[in-house]
């Protein structure tokens, strides 16, 4: 042995007895070797996925505001560009789970029985009923070794959860209640503790987040890593009803603005799709309310900052911060006016672009924290996830890992991970008195993106110039251009599909209203990995199993062809008008049947209804305004529709009798036109709140029922609006 050696070995020796002669070897070994055993243990992981979170609530001049956040953030690499492959909670909870794209799971809608869900099925049941549970991220990190848990949101809706596989402790919560929220508690044994929970809905999903942890610590033990996946509730605006303000934020963000943006109620849509087009422009009355609905999101997030600093303390207090990774990010973004809009759905950055922050305090230093813009999906954090526990990731997982990305912060290359995302979106949804049509297949570049409406609707941002999405440029490209567009996205979403062949729905009439009458319009949607082909329905009378022919009832089955405006695409809307009064009556049972060239295996889809006949037209009535009164100011139109078998629809016709001009919902005009009215289908009741000016007018009405009768107008209801007046007065003679 070298002299120098033999010298440092001496006095390696000798530290060791001066060690052990003050008590303080074993302590100080005992230390390195636990630091060389974390350093040698996979590592955890913390999964936080909010709820309705867009990035422009965590922005910087947000964090703020949140301290605990601020620092997380902080100490983070915030990937800046990720989006969410289909922005409706449901869905993109699935996604994130399996690692595919709705259109593999199945899972495009939030629930199959919604009448907005456009014939695709989703929902909690649907994702274990169809095995997709069997098969999922926890499952695939519980066989790689790793102690999981789940607290807070699973899936939405108060159901009646059952175990699910893969979750070593499942706490999942039920609804969007922040105030006495139902909790399914699952014990070791497996039994449910399930009722509601006294208090504030975030503070309880911490206590469980910190029992959970300190339960991890006494009965598990530190060799075993932990993978937790946390979903609040917050910052969703919460129930219809409840005030999730406690008390000690009840002064917070009093004065708060809107963020100054652009697209805020945005003045001209006219060069949007129709789903925009639909959508009338906010109210003072609206915007009040998005006001409060946003100040009640700031201030859920200061239950998620609270939520953050109590899982950092236990985390310290658990030997286990250092070697913890957080991963926070949302189920998809929100929209609070921007182009007229308030939820989510649409194929805007708003809607989809999600937070996505990765902080490893045992590796990712604060001189490495750092906004990074390589293009990222949401399933990719499925990917990564794994591949950093060292779990086995299925072949059928769509998501590509970035923890290169992390692992080296000199990569410049922002499609590093990957050049595109597909976004898509099935459910419709009713907003501003409208059934906004919402489905579409999307393509997210970097830089860009290109939309096609199961319509034949087309949209093209170009958000290097307008990242605002103000303008649709799609009209200003070439021929060349806007074939390379569609065929880029045709390629990207065949290259993600694992299915082949068409699944067709039936959309109207739907599960909920199974009702038609001698005009009505069927109505539904075709989706393809390749391209949609020709789409065919059969109509079949149930008491002699006769078919519709298009002319008669007949013996043979016949396919009557519907139209496709959209057959090219990926996904398209089709329609059929079958004229079927002859030969029914009222009352009389109908199954329809849709019917693909060919059609994909297991679709997933509602394609077969069997619905009743109905001819007969609903009653209407006019109950606001009063017939023959005066006035001082008046707003909120009135009535109802009545039928025996349900009610879809009505329209307000208000003409100004010194003008002749009829009322749009916005403005006045020439022509005859309606005004849109709120209809709740259950009880019958229509509304409308349009302030009149001073004058004469004449208010009518008619009305749809759930099989597509429209009913005749309404006996008129005329009155005057006289600003002078001090009170509503009844008046002798008619107004003429």
């Amino acid at each position: 042995m070298p002299g120098n050696q033999i010298k440092i070995a001496i006095a390696h020796a000798m530290l060791v007895s001066l060690l052990m002669w003050t008590g303080l070897a074993t302590s100080c070994f005992a230390q390195v070797g636990d630091s060389a055993q974390k350093a040698s243990r996979r590592p955890n992981i913390i999964l936080v996925n909010l709820d309705d979170c867009d990035v422009d609530l965590v922005s910087k001049s947000q964090l703020q505001h949140y301290p605990n956040l601020q620092e997380l953030a902080g100490n983070s690499i915030r990937f800046t560009n990720c989006h969410v492959t289909t922005p409706l909670c449901g869905p993109s909870r699935a996604c994130l789970f399996r690692g595919q794209y709705a259109h593999n799971t199945g899972y495009r809608t939030n629930r199959a029985n919604l009448d907005v869900g456009s014939g695709f099925v989703g929902g909690t049941q649907f994702f274990q009923q169809s095995g997709l549970a069997a098969d999922q991220l926890p499952v695939w990190m519980e066989n790689s070794g790793y102690h999981t848990m789940l607290v807070g949101k699973y899936y939405q809706g108060a159901t009646d959860y059952v175990p699910v596989p893969g979750w070593s402790r499942f706490w999942p919560w039920g609804g969007n209640r922040y105030i006495d929220a139902y909790r399914f508690k699952f014990g070791t044994d497996g039994k449910l503790d399930r009722g509601k929970v006294v208090g504030y809905r975030t503070e309880l999903e911490t206590d469980d987040v910190v029992e959970l942890l300190g339960e991890y610590d006494s009965d598990i033990g530190p060799d075993k890593p932990f993978f937790l996946y946390l979903a609040p509730v917050a910052p969703h605006v919460g129930a219809k009803g409840e005030n999730p303000i406690l008390d000690k934020w009840k002064d917070r963000f009093l004065d708060f603005e809107l963020p100054d943006m652009l697209a805020f109620n945005e003045a001209d849509v006219s060069d949007k799709p129709s789903s925009y087009r639909d959508t009338l422009p906010l109210t003072r009355s609206a915007i009040v309310k998005i006001k409060s609905d946003q100040r009640r999101r700031l201030i859920a997030m200061l239950g998620v900052d609270e939520m953050m600093l109590r899982i950092q303390t236990k985390l310290k207090e658990i030997n286990q911060s250092e070697n913890t990774i957080i991963m926070l990010t949302s189920d998809h973004g929100y929209l609070m006016g921007q182009h007229r809009q308030i939820g989510k759905s649409l194929p805007l950055d708003q809607a989809t672009r999600v937070p996505l922050w990765v902080s490893w305090p045992g590796r990712i230093k604060p001189q490495d924290a750092r906004n990074a813009n390589h293009l990222l999906a949401h399933i990719d954090i499925t990917a990564t996830v794994a591949d950093l526990a060292g779990a086995k990731v299925p072949d059928f997982v769509d998501g590509r890992s970035f923890k290169k990305l992390i692992d080296d912060p000199s990569i410049e290359d922002l499609t590093a991970v990957r050049e595109a995302v597909v976004i898509q979106n099935w459910e419709s949804r009713l907003n501003s008195a409208v059934n906004q049509k919402m489905v579409y297949s999307s393509i997210r570049k970097v830089d860009s993106q290109y939309t096609e409406w199961a319509t034949g609707e087309r949209e093209f941002y170009d958000l290097k110039t307008d990242p605002h999405q103000l303008d649709n440029s799609y009209v200003e490209l070439d021929s060349a251009e806007k074939s390379s567009l569609s065929a880029e996205l045709h390629s990207a979403r065949q290259r993600s599909s694992s299915q082949s062949g068409t699944v067709s729905t039936i959309s109207f009439p739907t599960v909920n209203r199974k009702f038609i009458g001698p005009d009505i319009e069927l109505q539904g949607y075709a989706e393809s990995g390749q391209l949609v082909g020709e789409i065919f329905v059969s109509l079949k009378r149930k008491r002699d199993g006769k078919f519709w022919d298009g002319a008669q009832w007949s013996e043979d089955r016949s396919l009557i062809p519907t139209t496709v405006p959209n057959q090219p695409g990926v996904l398209s809307q089709w329609w059929l008008r079958p004229d079927i009064s002859r030969g029914l009556e009222t009352g009389e049972s109908i199954t329809i049947q849709v019917h693909a060239d060919q059609k994909a295996e297991n679709g997933y889809s509602i394609d077969q209804l069997d619905v009743v006949f109905d001819d007969k037209p609903p009653e209407v009535e006019v109950l606001r305004p009063w017939n023959n009164h005066a006035y001082p100011a008046f707003s909120k139109f009135g009535g109802t529709i009545k039928d025996e078998y349900g009610v879809a629809d009505a329209e307000l016709f208000v003409q100004n009798l010194e003008t002749k001009e009829y009322f749009d919902g916005v403005g006045w005009r020439k022509e005859k036109v309606s005004a849109p009215l709120f209809v709740n289908i259950k009880t019958g009741l229509w509304h409308g709140n349009y302030p009149l000016p001073k004058g004469r007018f004449e208010a009518t009405v008619v009305g749809k029922d759930a099989a597509g009768n429209w009913s005749e107008l309404s006996p008129p209801h005329r009155c005057i609006v006289d600003p002078s007046l001090k009170e509503i007065v009844k008046l002798e003679a008619p107004i003429e």
